[in-house]
């Protein structure tokens, strides 16, 4: 959803109903941090079933740090880091979510 917010004048030009045209940029930033939110809690529930060990739960304290830093890096009229935290970012979560 972070990514759609620099698409919301392209959306309401063609008559797209996106997350960001429906509800607007505050609320899509909203949306999206309940999104992590509920991300770490399942990536969580996950290892507690599985019983991992400290490893995963580092990775899960190092991924929830950069969703929350991702958060900090876009916020409502200033989209500039777009590409850093979207692209970026996701990048080294999903590498770290493999590696630990």
């Amino acid at each position: 959803m972070i990514y759609s917010l620099q698409d919301v004048g392209f959306d309401r030009s063609n008559g797209l109903h996106s997350v960001p045209v429906q509800f607007g940029e505050k609320m899509t930033l909203k949306i999206s941090a309940f999104c992590h939110v509920g991300t770490v809690a399942f990536l969580s529930l996950f290892g507690i079933i599985v019983g991992l060990g400290f490893i995963y739960w580092v990775g899960v304290a190092v991924c929830s740090l950069l969703l929350f830093f991702e958060h900090r890096l876009v916020s409502e009229g200033d989209l500039g880091r777009i590409n850093t935290a979207f692209f970026t970012i996701n990048g080294w979560i999903g590498i770290l979510l493999l590696i630990f």
